[in-house]
């Protein structure tokens, strides 16, 4: 391609942040050197808001994230939500009582906007968010009385997991989008929704072309977003279907591939 991209579109866990959960030194130099040449730089993450602010704001970034996969487009400042596309009711009731019904000892999350809800707390199945802060209700999910829930995660040992993520597939195809980053754990978002679909709004609200948008990548939920767009970046530690994606394969989220992939997109 002939001319840099004008916006970068970045994935969190495996891809910015290292396996100790931060941002190496060259890294954070080189993206806080596009921010203040004006060039703006999106968060594109399955983590929701809370999780997603430290580095935003380390970052020095002023745009919105696109959370949950793509289901929910937030501002921190002023806080507001610019895009909220959330599984309705009945859908959740359906989602987790299948899950439970085929894996009774499954454990069931939802996240709402921002709140976490969750049928039991259980240190086995811990996201990172998780790790991070508490949950905000902790009741039987089928108490959870048929509202909207931005994203369910189902959690448990990997090999039940494996034939609930199967089942769910095939029983939501075209109502609900079912990914897995992690073998204990799946995570549902509304059919249609996925990174890309949230970052081609920012853009399209910037007036940058899907062309002119490098996306960075490493895993299954990235793997939309990395086919989409014109420049798009996959850690060389990312999965097959990652890889498949994106157009190149730069090194790994330990050393040097988001400035490589910076690089590829003619920024450095």
């Amino acid at each position: 391609m002939s001319s840099p991209a004008q916006l970068v579109a970045i994935d969190l866990d495996g891809t910015l942040l290292r396996d100790d959960k931060t941002i190496a030194p060259e890294t954070l130099e080189a993206l806080n050197g596009l921010t203040r040449r004006g060039l703006p730089i999106i968060i594109a993450s399955a983590r929701p808001p809370r999780s997603i602010k430290p580095f935003h704001e380390q970052l020095n970034l002023t745009t919105p994230v696109v959370a949950y996969n793509g289901a929910l487009i937030w501002r921190f400042s002023p806080p507001d939500t610019l895009g909220h596309w959330p599984l309705h009711g009945p859908l959740v009731q359906a989602i987790t009582a299948a899950a439970r019904n085929i894996y009774p000892d499954c454990l069931l999350n939802i996240e709402a906007s921002d709140r976490w809800i969750t049928d039991r707390l259980d240190h086995r199945y811990q996201t990172q968010t998780a790790r991070l802060f508490p949950a905000d209700v902790v009741e039987p999910i089928e108490q959870w009385h048929g509202e909207p829930a931005t994203k369910v995660l189902v959690q448990g040992d990997p090999g039940p997991l494996a034939h609930v993520k199967f089942e769910l597939i095939a029983r939501f195809t075209g109502l609900a989008n079912v990914v897995s980053t992690e073998p204990d754990c799946l995570q549902i978002m509304l059919a249609g929704i996925d990174k890309s679909s949230g970052v081609s709004l920012i853009a399209s609200q910037l007036h940058v072309p899907p062309e002119a948008v490098l996306a960075i990548g490493d895993n299954d939920n990235d793997a939309e977003m990395l086919a989409v767009f014109g420049y798009s970046a996959c850690m060389d530690t990312g999965t097959p279907l990652a890889k498949r994606s994106a157009r190149v394969i730069v090194g790994s989220h330990n050393g040097p591939g988001i400035v490589e992939a910076l690089q590829y997109a003619g920024l450095l």
